[in-house]
């Protein structure tokens, strides 16, 4: 229930942002419980490009609010799965411009099919980190590849992390060596560094714990709890 009304809750947030038409809502798909997408034909936010926009929102009983998370987004492409954009907050905006999305929609496009004929996903990946522990929400977001060559789409989605419900991974703080370079290595974020475990990311001495995720491949070491 509280899930449903957060999604309908948002629909009336998004117009009630001060934009001078109402934004036109042309799908809404729940997400089974972990979360809401919307689709919509003009802007739904002030400022928003097309694209996606992720927000994220913390479940903890009665209590549902916005909450800061790693947010990492991959596109499928015809023929494997591309990086699109990656960052540490309650949202996160993709415009289809973004220059990942775009290397994305060439390889569609080779094909020589009616991007009509067809549609596509992204995969989103979301942790959520509080002290030794942390949640992973991993959601599969269909999407039109025309919508994107066109610009024609906003794509709105509602994360759900209800942590009485998500079973939570154990992180143990790791300290990296500050000469360690590697291309997979996405960045730092509050003394939590970001890398693709599923390529050749940063190996931590043996001697030390790691976090070691079980449904994504993104993994996170840090030094610093996250509330």
């Amino acid at each position: 229930m509280v899930v449903l009304v957060l999604a309908v809750a948002s629909v009336v947030v998004l117009v009630a942002g001060g934009v001078d038409a109402t934004p036109s809502l042309i799908a809404y798909s729940r997400i089974g419980s972990l979360g809401g997408v919307g689709y919509y034909a003009s802007q739904p936010v002030p400022g928003v490009p097309p694209g996606l926009l992720v927000r994220v929102f913390l479940i903890n009983g009665s209590v549902v609010e916005p909450v800061r998370a790693f947010i990492d987004i991959y596109a499928n492409a015809p023929n494997g799965i591309v990086h699109v954009s990656m960052g540490y907050s309650s949202i996160l905006i993709v415009p289809f411009s973004n220059s990942n999305w775009q290397y994305v929609l060439g390889k569609w496009a080779s094909l020589g099919i009616p991007f009509s004929d067809y549609e596509t996903s992204m995969l989103i990946f979301i942790t959520y980190v509080k002290s030794n522990e942390s949640w992973i929400l991993p959601l599969v977001i269909p999407y039109n590849v025309a919508w994107a060559i066109e610009n024609s789409r906003y794509i709105v989605v509602n994360a759900f992390i209800n942590v009485n419900e998500l079973r939570p991974n154990k992180v143990v703080p790791v300290k990296l060596n500050s000469t360690v370079t590697d291309p997979q290595v996405f960045g730092t974020y509050y003394n939590y560094t970001i890398y693709n475990c599923s390529l050749s990311g940063p190996q931590p001495p043996t001697s030390l714990y790691m976090y070691q995720p079980t449904s994504t491949c993104i993994g996170i070491n840090g030094s610093l709890p996250i509330a």
